[in-house]
């Protein structure tokens, strides 16, 4: 192959990550929402935990170094809608389309989309622009995320915490 026939094929690969990338994170903001803006039932913003406020609901995606990139993490200050700090009861619950961390021991079942959300879910007031947060007291080692069209997607909890070194 040429030099400029590798150039070329770099090139091409190149793109379709690009676009992969464009898609994951289409994905992402499809089900999270803006960013990651959760807002309680009044419509107020929650603190994150990247100020002094405390945290009551945050979401990042994973970390690309791990191999995470579609594996999404979502901390909730339990009950949700309060505020803890950091070291209070927050957990962590994990959205895990591809079953990247399937059999990890510290997952509470599995990532299920859709989902047959329990007949005692609750909504919490807990939403996004596109996703709602519910729980169930049946199953009350997962959340589930609810959008728009009615569809629940099922995240297990993570007791202790997923971390990638």
């Amino acid at each position: 192959m040429t030099k400029a026939g590798r150039w070329w094929r770099w090139g091409v690969e190149g793109l379709l990550v690009v676009v992969l990338g464009l898609l994951v994170g289409a994905i992402y903001q499809w089900w999270v929402g803006d960013g990651g803006q959760w807002r309680d039932a009044d419509g107020r913003s929650l603190p994150d935990g990247d100020g002094e406020d405390g945290i009551s609901m945050s979401s990042m995606p994973g970390a690309e170094h791990c191999g995470w990139e579609s594996v999404t993490f979502v901390e909730v200050a339990w009950p949700p809608g309060s505020v803890e700090p950091p070291d209070g009861d927050v957990r962590q619950f994990v959205g895990d389309p591809d079953g990247i961390l399937d059999g990890l021991d510290n997952l509470s079942g599995s990532y299920e989309d859709p989902a047959n959300a329990p007949p005692d879910v609750v909504a919490t007031g807990v939403h996004t622009d596109d996703v709602e947060l519910w729980i169930a007291g049946s199953d009350p080692d997962a959340i589930f995320l609810r959008n728009s069209s009615g569809t629940y997607q099922r995240w297990p909890r993570a007791d202790p915490k997923v971390l990638c070194a």
